[in-house]
């Protein structure tokens, strides 16, 4: 195919009725970002990407059908349309209820080792990389008499979920292993060689293959080179394309995959998922007979056939592997008399390997291996961010943060207003709505739970593979989310942006707007909460609350790390749920790319009325009633108060009310009232307060209540004054104190211009998100590795 579509097939397409432009540009929002016709698009590249032109019509799985067209040189819509074949329906991938306790088995990898020093460094580190923390890595050395092995497993001293054992006595490979199955208990097993580097997903990818039917009792991965486990070319070393890392290949591997699980006679003990009931069932391996391996899984697997089980493929994972790097010139003997003793213990073994051999559902998933082995670059990890409003603060820094990590992740939005769920690619700052789902039964804030909402969201985060969610807001969420995701092996981050998780009310104010500290003060009245209806709650104070507590704890509980925006939000969390001293609550600032204006000098004449300036919207959490209280014992209209924002205060003698802004126009509008003072009256401890940063980029002094993070800011940078809340009275002498004070407000201007040269200009979204995706890394295992070596041997199926 050339860099040109022919003109006659798009003209045959689009006369089709086969082809959906609006369906194709939604599924694949890269194609509107690049400018181009989705028609030439598909034709071009989007058949070879193994994408559908329409929801009733499977490229992949038509070129399954159909072989001699993966040569690419004719179109798979293109030749349905000549032949008028019927329409492949499109498949859904086969996946386990998310409540079933089987995904919290735990399991154990066991590496055994024998000499191969560098090989076996490469495999425990790319482990240590692509594993979750919480599972236990098993190393045993079987005497390996290279002293650099010891040097090596050494190394894994520091790590709390490595255990390192080491055989007084050369063992052999299936004694070794056996000792590792007893060694991880009840847990379900992985072995795994020391010639091996996993990738991305691979345990939880194993795990789903492993528990896809109740009769499974193996899993095992495609590779680069393992034999008949091969993909895309059965034994035969098959390099990656050069263009991608290892862990992008593996990635594109899992993306491309249908997850179809083809049935085999055995699995393969380089890389091997075993399930502990069938080890509990026929026993472990046969060491006596396959003291050094080569045979000893193949034997395992017919036993327990015989016994009921059966045996998968994890078409979804991509191993690499280097080949038989502890035998040498030993392994065509090891293998010969491994395979004799099988095949005289299993007459109808071979028979059922050469079945395995020609099965054409291996060899349809093998295509899907040689279609994301297409050369198209670099693979991001993908990203989840799940946010509740799209208004106000949080959306839009989590927007700047999406925007400024998309070098390293392919971000997706999540969004639920508690009735319908939408799922959106950003791409390019832009964003791209992939899916909704409208929710039968809308979810509650009592018990804030859904199984509609996580069946939904269960298939979102396998079918797209993400690696990362990152919880910015709960709020109209289902809180069984960290939850699925922990099951699912995904890490979760989740972000304090306000106090919802503590109490509903979300800014820990009771009915008297008295500020409570996340305990219940003594009046009975009845508090309110934001974001959700007051009917949609039992009685909160005193009663509900605790249970509301109790769901918040144990859904982060699931959770890997946590994050807020300023030191006093993390005391204030940390009192309520102290569980999290230990747990990594990392203060983040919000990052924000600011353009500087000095819109006053450190000599201002302070001319009266003295105009102040409140942005944002002023509700009463953020000081409606006490402007009011301001503006009514003014009688000597010392004050005009610019609110800039929505609100309910109206516009009259001593206050004028703009309306609604665009956070980038402030600037314009400032200039226009030409206000000496900021003001920020907050009464409860907000945990960042982006109208403070946005004051000082502007280059105003702010008087602020002494609250929270606006307090901490303040006292930080001295650009500005923090007044105590004793009643609008006191609170009006003091402000006139404040704007008398001609000498202080030059030194608050001057603070205001030190900010903006120094943590202003250097908290950007850059620092910001830097800051994030080391957070991000420390889950994931570090950073991705570009370019590793490709193994090199190979050797047939055994």
């Amino acid at each position: 195919m050339t860099q040109q579509a022919d003109r006659s097939a798009a003209d045959d397409i689009r006369a089709s009725g086969q082809f959906d432009a609006e369906w194709y540009l939604t599924q694949y929002p890269d194609v509107e970002i690049l400018g181009m016709d989705p028609v030439e698009h598909y034709l071009l590249y989007g058949a070879a990407l193994g994408r559908n032109p329409s929801p009733g019509f499977d490229t992949t799985r038509y070129l399954e059908s159909h072989p001699e067209l993966l040569d690419g040189e004719v179109n798979p819509l293109v030749h349905h349309l000549s032949r008028r074949n019927v329409r492949a329906p499109a498949g859904e991938i086969r996946v386990v209820r998310d409540s079933d306790p089987a995904l919290r088995q735990p399991v154990a990898v066991v590496i055994p080792v024998f000499n191969a020093p560098a090989e076996t460094a490469h495999c425990i580190q790319s482990v240590l990389t692509h594993t979750p923390r919480h599972v236990r890595v098993i190393v045993i050395d079987d005497a390996s008499p290279d002293g650099s092995v010891a040097a090596v497993l050494a190394e894994l001293a520091v790590c709390p979920n490595v255990f390192v054992v080491r055989n007084d006595r050369n063992l052999g490979y299936t004694a070794t292993v056996n000792r590792g199955i007893s060694l991880a208990g009840r847990a379900d097993v992985v072995l795994l060689n020391s010639d091996t580097r996993v990738t991305p997903q691979w345990l939880r990818n194993l795990r789903l293959a492993a528990y896809s039917a109740p009769s499974v009792a193996t899993a095992t991965p495609f590779s680069d080179n393992a034999g008949a486990f091969s993909a895309p070319r059965a034994n035969e070393r098959n390099p990656r394309p050069q263009s991608l890392s290892d862990d992008d290949h593996a990635r594109a591997v899992t993306r491309a995959s249908g997850r179809d699980y083809p049935a085999v006679p055995t699995g393969s003990g380089y890389c091997m998922y075993v399930r502990r009931a069938c080890l509990d069932d026929i026993g472990a391996f046969d060491a006596d007979a396959f003291p050094r391996g080569y045979g000893e899984e193949n034997d395992f697997c017919a036993r327990a056939t015989k016994a009921g089980w059966t045996h998968v493929i994890d078409d979804a994972t991509l191993i690499y592997h280097v080949r038989s790097a502890s035998f040498g010139g030993d392994r065509d003997a090891l293998v010969r008399q491994g395979r004799a003793i099988v095949d005289a213990r299993h007459p109808d073994y071979a028979s059922a390997v050469q079945a395995f051999l020609a099965d054409e559902g291996v060899e349809q998933a093998r295509r899907r291996v040689a279609m994301a082995a297409i050369d198209h670059g670099p693979i991001r990890p993908r990203a989840l961010y799940v946010i509740s409003t799209t208004t106000g603060g949080t959306p839009q820094t989590n927007l700047d943060l999406m925007r400024a990590v998309e070098d390293d992740y392919e971000t997706f939005l999540l969004v639920c207003d508690s009735k319908t769920v939408e799922f959106s690619l950003i791409s390019r700052g832009e964003q791209h709505v992939v899916a909704t789902r409208q929710l039968r039964s809308q979810i509650l804030p009592f018990p804030h739970v859904s199984d509609e909402y996580d069946a939904f969201v269960r298939e979102l985060l396998l079918r797209h593979s993400f690696e990362l969610v990152h919880i910015r807001h709960i709020a109209w969420h289902g809180l069984n989310l960290p939850r699925i995701c922990t099951d699912l092996s995904i890490p979760v981050v989740f972000s304090f942006h306000d106090f919802y998780s503590i109490c509903p009310t979300v800014k820990l104010l009771d009915e008297h707007l008295t500020y409570c500290g996340g305990v219940c003060t003594a009046t009975n009245g009845e508090c309110k909460p934001d974001l959700w209806r007051p009917a949609d709650f039992p009685r909160l104070k005193h009663e509900g609350i605790y249970q509301w507590q109790a769901w918040m704890r144990e859904m982060l509980s699931y959770c890997d790390a946590f994050v807020t925006t300023s030191n006093s939000a993390r005391s204030q969390i940390l009192t309520s749920f102290p569980e999290l001293e230990h747990r990594s609550l990392t203060v983040i600032p919000h990052g924000r790319d600011l353009t500087f204006e000095r819109l006053v000098s450190d000599q201002e004449e302070i001319s009266t009325p003295v105009k102040i300036v409140i942005p944002g919207n002023l509700i009463v959490a953020k000081g409606l009633h006490l402007v009011e209280g301001l503006q009514a014992i003014d009688s000597e209209r010392r004050f005009e108060f610019h609110v800039v924002g929505r609100t309910k205060l109206e516009s009259t003698e001593g206050a004028v009310v703009h309306g609604a802004y665009e956070r980038a126009d402030l600037a314009r509008i400032l200039r226009q009232i030409e206000p000496t003072h900021g003001m920020v009256l907050s009464i409860w401890p907000e945990t960042h307060c982006h109208t403070l940063t946005e004051l000082w980029a502007c280059g105003l002094p702010v008087i602020a209540l002494d609250f929270g993070a606006i307090g901490e800011r303040i006292r930080e940078h001295s650009g500005g004054w923090l007044l105590p809340h004793g009643g609008v009275e006191g609170l009006y002498e003091r402000l006139k104190t404040v704007c008398e004070d001609a000498r202080g407000y030059g030194e608050r201007v001057r603070a205001v211009w030190r900010w903006q040269e120094g943590p202003g200009r250097h908290q950007d979204t850059a620092a910001m998100a830097a800051e994030y995706t080391a957070v991000y890394r420390r889950l994931l295992g570090g950073r991705r590795s570009n370019g590793a070596e490709d193994p090199s041997s190979v050797e047939a199926f055994g």
